[in-house]
């Protein structure tokens, strides 16, 4: 079992070493989850920003040859590297743009959920969830 928090405090996964296979359900979820046409619709929803970064390292750091997710095809040991990097960078991106909109004085949840979702979005199912992520990232940048 791995303990896999930042999407929930709590989230669990399954690493197996016979394998190489890591079963992470939502644990990451790189820029959101996808329609089948490729556009977002749900952000991912991240309740602490640094917890889901070190989840991304430790999966990471495992290699994994499968990387099972609830929401993306199964990945491969190059996919799963790529899905993860990009996952971490996404959560840099956030974090910039979060910066840049409590610089320019946007410092309420909503408004911020909001600029956010027009930046990286739309995320037409639930822009509501990307609130959980918002609020982490202005935890770690005050």
């Amino acid at each position: 079992m791995l303990h896999l928090p930042g999407h929930t405090f709590g989230h669990l996964g399954i690493w197996d070493e016979r394998s190489r296979a890591a079963i992470v359900i939502d644990a990451v979820l790189e820029r959101g989850i996808y329609g089948r046409d490729g556009a977002l619709l749900i952000p991912p929803r991240v309740y602490d920003l640094t917890a889901y970064r070190e989840t991304i390292r430790r999966l990471r750091a495992l290699e994994p040859d499968l990387l099972l997710t609830a929401h993306y095809p199964v990945l491969d040991a190059p996919a799963a590297r790529d899905f993860l990097d990009r996952s971490l960078a996404f959560t840099y991106e956030v974090e910039a743009a979060v910066r840049e909109e409590l610089a320019e004085g946007t410092t309420e949840l909503w408004p911020l959920t909001r600029a956010l979702d027009e930046r990286f979005g739309p995320y037409p199912e639930f822009p509501n969830e990307l609130g959980a992520l918002v609020r982490s990232a202005v935890a770690i940048s005050s």
